[in-house]
């Protein structure tokens, strides 16, 4: 063979510009967006990764991330790349820090920016409004038609921030541009529509997707435990306080309950009130401090009941996982628990505000045997109808078609 038919056929074998380009643009790739150290993030992008439904998956973080996010993820998958900015021996979390004390988020927005020109994703999926979405709202002038949008509420994002002045013109905002809404809650299609939203709504998409199938008698009757378990939020939706005037109104009735607070780390006012009701009623009260899931459900099955009280949520996943292990759930009403919850007979819905609602829903559920017991029973069923992987998975494969 000739040398100069050779070289053509080595030329005609290399891909053009052209050609890689192409191949670069044809690549199925998705940004995500979210707070990189939420279990419930991390929950759903594992989820994300196991159904291998994209050639890349980047991550962008809305929060300040301490831990290595890389950590909570399969080893040596080179799908997935975590946008990181890092000088020298400061971490993450100091640099986000300082960025965000001198320029807001309008730096983030930029970065945001950045990362849609130079890796092209083909869909951007923001987890959670306030933090996550409205980082595009700056730069939505990069909303193109090839490029679908995903936003996906979690809890408080439409339901408390939608009646504030104050956010109510970022949310229509965020509306303007998103193709596909997510919720764990049906009811906020007709918030999101008063804000001015008129794309593809889909729900319940829980971003926790699901649970394995649980059986029956995998752990001891709520009615033999002397457990009494409480989420320990008192932030902006959280009012763990409010439960916790509850248990002071029942006093020595508790006196032979275990009462555990969880999630209370930055929220130093439950800390001090949980003290404060040990001193004076003699009560058995541990502050749970920075406790992995695995740790959290081992007091789930040493509990015979759990309250939560927030006056904004979606699906409270410690609610669901409370019910996993038979645990009988006290649940605010501004939430999805009335789709799991038939109240007085698998678990009491609360109102937040209503101290006595809280105290009567506590008082029956630690002296009612066969109610806890038979809540265990139905909850089994309920979690296995509602809250399964297998489904959680086919609506993340439906969203991502």
């Amino acid at each position: 063979m000739k040398y100069k038919q050779i070289i053509v056929k080595i030329y005609a074998g290399i891909p053009s510009i052209h050609q890689i380009n192409l191949a670069i643009r044809n690549r199925k790739r998705i940004l995500v967006v979210g707070m990189l150290d939420s279990p419930h993030f991390q929950k759903w992008v594992n989820e994300l990764q196991k159904q291998k439904l994209f050639d890349r998956i980047l991550l962008f973080p809305s929060d300040s991330p301490k831990v290595k996010f890389a950590r909570n993820y399969t080893k040596g998958d080179t799908n997935i790349r975590r946008m990181h900015f890092k000088v020298g021996k400061f971490t993450n979390w100091a640099i986000f820090k300082i960025l965000d004390l001198l320029f807001g988020t309008k730096w983030r927005s930029l970065q945001l920016a950045r990362v849609i020109k130079v890796f092209k994703p083909s869909m951007i999926h923001f987890h959670e409004l306030q933090h996550g979405a409205y980082l595009f709202n700056p730069i939505s002038n990069l909303k193109s038609n090839r490029l679908k949008i995903i936003s996906s509420t979690w809890g408080s994002d439409i339901l408390l921030y939608g009646e504030m002045a104050s956010h109510k013109k970022r949310l229509s905002e965020v509306f303007d541009w998103t193709d596909t809404l997510t919720s764990e809650r049906q009811e906020d299609l007709e918030l999101a529509n008063k804000l001015g939203f008129n794309g593809e709504f889909l729900a319940p998409v829980y971003i926790t997707v699901g649970t394995e199938r649980i059986t029956q008698g995998s752990y001891d009757l709520p009615s033999s435990r002397h457990g009494l378990i409480i989420k320990g939020y008192q932030d902006i939706p959280g009012r763990a306080l409010n439960v916790l005037r509850a248990l002071d109104i029942l006093g020595d009735k508790l006196l032979s309950f275990q009462i555990y607070i969880f999630s209370a780390d930055k929220s130093p006012a439950v800390g001090v009130q949980a003290e404060l009701l040990a001193s004076k009623h003699n009560l058995n009260i541990q502050v749970l401090r920075k406790i992995d899931n695995s740790e959290l459900m081992e007091y789930f099955k040493k509990s015979r009941v759990y309250v939560g009280a927030s006056i904004s949520d979606g699906l409270s996943t410690s609610m669901v996982e409370a019910m996993m292990h038979g645990t009988f759930p006290i649940q605010s009403l501004n939430s999805a628990a009335h789709h799991f919850i038939d109240n007085g007979i698998n678990g009491f819905i609360i109102d937040p505000w209503d101290i006595d609602s809280i105290v009567n829903a506590i008082k029956i559920s630690i002296s009612d045997n066969l109610l806890v017991d038979n809540a265990s029973k139905i909850n089994t069923n309920v979690i296995n109808e509602k809250y399964n992987l297998q489904s959680g998975i086919d609506k993340m494969r439906k969203l991502y078609s």
